[in-house]
């Protein structure tokens, strides 16, 4: 059952038919790596630290490893995972900034991935959307006040906020879910969001979850920030 009785909007950007998630502006991973901290601090209350991984995938793999491949083993050590094509391995935050220095080819263009090999730092954490008003998550939105409810086969929960940036060598993309209050502190939420974003959010990809017997149902949902 609903929690707090109150609706709940909700932002899911971007659809895996729409590429998965949004250009941040920029092709440096240290100033994407930056936009997002900042994003964090202003619009996400979590106890959570980031869980940072850095993957390298192959299309191939040559007897002879690039040097980008030596250069990740010797800041980052021994793999954390291993499989056909993709490479990984968890970043502590203690490393982060040798994980961001294997992405700078501007600096270092030696380290530039060759064709079979995609490098990508990627960073998630969840929690729930800061209200600028008083700090803290907005009253009534949270997973605990949603009842546990989930959105969809991922076990997204209703109430949260999940975030993915994804840094690469010529790129920095978010992908984001958000839950904000589906009453009347909707249109100032929805603008302190996008104030905090460094792209613009699409008007598509809104929904409105009304509370019902059985926990929530879904209703089509125009963007708070254009509508009225």
């Amino acid at each position: 059952m609903a929690g707090e009785n109150i609706d709940i909007v909700t932002y899911d950007g971007l659809p895996i038919s729409k590429g998965g998630a949004h250009s941040m502006g920029t092709r440096q991973a240290a100033r994407g790596f930056a936009q997002f901290e900042e994003f964090l601090a202003a619009s996400v209350v979590t106890d959570a630290a980031v869980r940072w991984k850095l993957t390298a995938i192959f299309s191939a793999r040559p007897t002879e490893a690039s040097p980008i491949e030596q250069a990740i083993v010797g800041a980052l050590g021994n793999r954390s995972s291993r499989d056909t094509v993709i490479d990984g391995w968890n970043v502590p935050e203690r490393k982060l900034d040798d994980a961001l220095a294997l992405l700078d080819v501007k600096r270092s263009p030696e380290l530039k991935a060759p064709p079979h090999v995609r490098v990508t730092l990627m960073g998630t954490v969840s929690g729930v959307a800061r209200d600028p008003e008083t700090g803290h998550g907005y009253a009534g939105v949270s997973p605990d006040a949603c009842g546990g409810f989930v959105v969809d086969g991922y076990r997204t929960p209703l109430g949260a906020v999940s975030t993915r940036v994804s840094l690469g060598q010529h790129s920095a993309r978010l992908s984001l879910f958000v839950s904000l209050p589906g009453d009347g502190r909707l249109a100032a939420a929805a603008q302190h969001l996008q104030q905090q974003l460094p792209f613009a959010l699409s008007e598509k990809h809104w929904k409105r979850w009304v509370p019902a017997a059985d926990g929530y149902r879904a209703k089509r949902q125009g963007s708070p920030l254009v509508e009225g």
